[in-house]
């Protein structure tokens, strides 16, 4: 018997019968055109025959199966014998016989890397494990070629669903601005209601992109019936995209709605992301974070607004034929040879932040910082706390 008949391989004719059953031998009359019945001989050398009306399918065997049991019959149980009649059986597309020829290899030679590949074992601390072993015992999934955490897999998906939500969320409100902006008879009020009505928070992505597109045009009421539609989202990221149009929107009354909503939805939140914008290099952005921590009303902002009711900022002075700089008395100095730009340290005072800490405080310091940390040392910092640092 050929190894891989030991190995509980069957090879021949596969006669299935329409009832259900199935036969596996060799059809001895297949030359004959439409015959009336099917001699098989069976693999225990009986012979049956069988009604023709009572075949459903005949799988013949194949040409390599046919050569394989010709010159296979008896192969040397080694290495090079069994490495030899495998790689032939994968070259004729027999993968599953050839695997049977490997399974025997590692058994003869268990540092055969290839064939332990081949075989899809995996290497694991010095032993091969099967997929399905390596799989349950770090808890991943197969993914085309790769493998992943199960975890990671769930999270993917879960994603892709989120993103199918958005896209649908997304066109119908791209379809409802569209019909306002083109005041579609049939459809604006329809979708004037839509929008007044919206809180799906699956449409903040398309909105996003809808409210900066229209930033440019003259009319805020559609970017103002948006806005209030994020508020109405109440999502962390409706929230953070409220935090920052409170203090880079262009148009004041939009800015208000964020803060109002900001208000009523995340005060921690609002107060935590608007205290980091304070770092800002900019002095309108500066005074623009002020006024959104003055309306919330929270008095933690107090010691991180004293730190810039005065800043300075490097700025570039003095260029092309006449050079432009400053003196140390204060005045300008012109240099009418020209010359190459000079940083120098401008003071701000920062009028917004100013009129936060006398709204959070009652208190007037003007644009003292060193009277203004002084009183809050004694008002709030507790005793040898350097209000140098972040309070």
């Amino acid at each position: 018997a050929t190894f891989a008949m030991s190995c509980g391989f069957v090879f021949g004719d596969i006669i299935q019968l329409r009832q259900g059953q199935v036969i596996s031998g060799t059809i001895l009359n297949r030359d004959e055109q439409r015959p009336n019945s099917y001699r098989i001989a069976l693999d225990d050398g009986l012979e049956v025959s069988v009604d023709a009306k009572d075949v459903a399918k005949i799988e013949p065997q194949t040409a390599t199966e046919k050569k394989y049991l010709e010159d296979g019959q008896q192969i040397a149980d080694t290495f090079e014998a069994h490495e030899k009649l495998a790689i032939w059986l994968e070259n004729e597309g027999n993968r599953l016989l050839a695997n049977a020829h490997r399974e025997r290899i590692v058994e003869l030679n268990p540092n055969d890397t290839l064939s332990w590949r081949k075989l899809r074992y995996l290497p694991d601390g010095g032993e091969w494990l099967s997929e399905a072993k390596f799989a349950r015992r770090y808890g991943v999934v197969k993914d085309g070629s790769r493998w992943r955490l199960a975890l990671e897999m769930e999270i993917e998906k879960a994603k892709d669903a989120q993103k199918q939500l958005e896209v649908a969320a997304g066109k119908k409100l791209d379809g409802a601005v569209r019909d306002i902006k083109d005041r579609n008879q049939r459809r604006y009020e329809q979708q004037v209601q839509y929008l007044q009505e919206l809180s799906d928070p699956n449409a903040l992505p398309k909105l996003k992109d809808i409210v900066l597109d229209l930033r440019s045009q003259p009319d805020s009421e559609l970017r103002m019936i948006l806005m209030r539609a994020a508020g109405r989202m109440n999502s962390p990221a409706a929230n953070q995209f409220l935090c920052d149009a409170a203090v880079h929107d262009p148009d004041v009354r939009i800015r208000n709605v964020c803060i109002d909503a900001l208000r009523a939805n995340a005060p921690d939140l609002a107060f935590q992301v608007l205290r980091s914008m304070l770092s800002s290099k900019e002095t309108a952005v500066i005074n623009r974070v002020a006024e959104a921590l003055d309306a919330l009303g929270d008095e933690r902002a107090v010691p991180y607004l004293i730190e810039v009711v005065v800043t300075k900022h490097r700025v570039e002075v003095g260029s092309g034929p006449t050079g432009a700089g400053f003196s140390s008395d204060g005045g300008i100095n012109i240099n009418p040879t020209g010359g190459r730009p000079k940083m120098v340290d401008m003071e701000s005072k920062n009028m917004a932040v100013l009129q936060a800490l006398q709204n959070l405080t009652r208190k007037d310091f003007q644009f003292d910082k060193s009277a203004w940390l002084r009183w809050y040392a004694s008002a709030y910092a507790p005793f040898g706390q350097d209000l140098r640092r972040d309070p």
